[in-house]
């Protein structure tokens, strides 16, 4: 299964009731990440150590933990 959905977003987005937003550790950013990949990463599973590990096209693997 492959998650093919908006690449990124500079801001708050217009609409977020279809986001959540994430504080990114160490950093003053807001990651909004919409409610579909939320989803996606639920069915796919966390890595044992709690991460969600996907690949990104253009940039390779990226790991996620949420708190």
């Amino acid at each position: 299964m492959v998650y093919r959905g908006p690449a990124g977003l500079l801001g708050k987005p217009e609409n977020t009731e279809s986001f959540t937003p994430y504080e990114v550790q160490g950093e003053e950013v807001t990651c909004w990440i919409s409610k579909e990949a939320m989803d996606f990463f639920e069915e796919t599973g966390k890595m044992p150590d709690g991460s969600y590990l996907f690949f990104v096209e253009g940039v390779g693997r990226l790991r996620l933990w949420f708190e």
